[in-house]
């Protein structure tokens, strides 16, 4: 265990020294200004949640259906955040290649990523539902927490470990069907595919979940409300067990799905340099062969497609697959603008 809690502090320090050791962040004080004016928004974002609820709800009686829509949800918004952390160190091949490099057994590695990722993932879920705990609480006092425990926080632990069963999974059939060079192009596109169907699914289940809760509709079964199902009829107590025994089984699956060993990402394909030997040709090419920059084509130009053309609704959290590639399509060229002779924003002039 110690290994693996080792690797998950060495990935933690590199994010925060990646994320506070550049540009204006460099200086003390404006690390600690921004620090201070995100946990104000983040306790303003609460105190939002708390007026906005209580204007809302009048009796705690009506905490229950709202938690059972909100748990609904609950995984989409646990893999819209394991998007951002996998692509993230997916595109970090040189952090992932050191690690191999480590007195780490295999186990310890995944377990160590698990520990960091799981930390990251955690992280998000907390500044995205904050409020709404936060106004719960205030409503139902502290006896609403049994109900904020299993519609909430079990199903998120439980959805990020299918999560990762998910992705490791692909990894592995990606190695077997000697396709891992695909991986930064057929990964994202994947999970986001797999988010655009999870939120269709999620919009169709809220409604008959909110009239089953109130009384106004059929009894609906909803996998993500099974912990909630649960300790309604046999306890919390049998609740928490069965949701242990699922978070050992979904551990082990994480371990044995695991590719045993590391295939680093080699550029997708070799093109000819269409702006000749210039710099901006040279940027060009690392951009086209990193294929981050074609991902975002593809999928900006398949999502206007579908919404002018086809007029196919399609869910606003799509635009986060775009954003994540098209920060990876500008950050994949920083070794090749670092060895340049002249430093360069995003914008890149021909003329150079």
């Amino acid at each position: 265990m110690t290994p693996a809690l080792q690797l998950a502090g060495f990935l933690s320090v590199f994010l925060v020294r990646r994320i506070a050791r550049r540009g204006v962040l460099r200086l003390p004080s404006v690390r600690w200004t921004i620090a201070l004016a995100g946990l104000a928004a983040f306790v303003g974002f609460c105190a939002f949640g708390v007026v906005i609820l209580r204007q809302l709800i009048s009796e705690p009686e009506q905490l229950s259906p709202l938690l059972r829509v909100v748990g609904v949800s609950t995984p989409l918004w646990i893999l819209t955040v394991f998007t951002v952390v996998r692509v993230l160190f997916m595109k970090a091949s040189d952090l992932v290649e050191l690690t191999f490099s480590f007195p780490l057994t295999n186990r310890a590695r995944t377990l160590g990523f698990m520990l960091f990722e799981s930390l990251v993932v955690g992280l998000g879920v907390v500044l995205m539902l904050g409020a709404l705990v936060t106004g719960t609480i205030s409503i139902g006092g502290f006896g609403i927490l049994d109900q904020v425990i299993t519609c909430l926080v079990m199903p998120s632990t439980v959805a990020y470990l299918v999560a990762s069963v998910y992705y490791l999974g692909l990894e592995r059939l990606l190695l077997r069907l000697r396709l891992a060079r695909l991986r930064a192009f057929i990964v994202p596109v994947v999970l986001a595919a797999t988010l655009v169907a999870l939120y269709l699914g999620v919009s169709t289940q809220s409604e008959s979940v909110l009239f089953a809760a109130v009384g106004q509709g059929d009894d609906y079964f909803a996998v993500q409300l099974l912990f909630a199902d649960i300790a309604a009829s046999h306890g919390t107590m049998a609740a928490t067990g069965i949701w242990l025994a699922m978070l050992a089984l979904l551990v082990c699956a994480v371990f044995a799905i695991a590719p045993r060993q590391f295939d680093p990402t080699r550029r997708f394909a070799i093109v000819p340099r269409l702006f000749g030997p210039t710099e901006f040709g040279a940027y060009f090419a690392a951009h086209i062969r990193g294929i981050e920059t074609v991902t975002v084509c593809g999928i900006s130009l398949a999502g206007s497609y579908a919404l002018f053309l086809a007029d196919i609704r399609l869910p606003p959290i799509l635009l986060l697959a775009v954003t994540v590639q098209s920060v990876y399509a500008y950050v994949s060229t920083e070794p090749l603008r670092a060895c340049g002779p002249r430093r360069h924003g995003p914008g890149i002039g021909i003329c150079s």
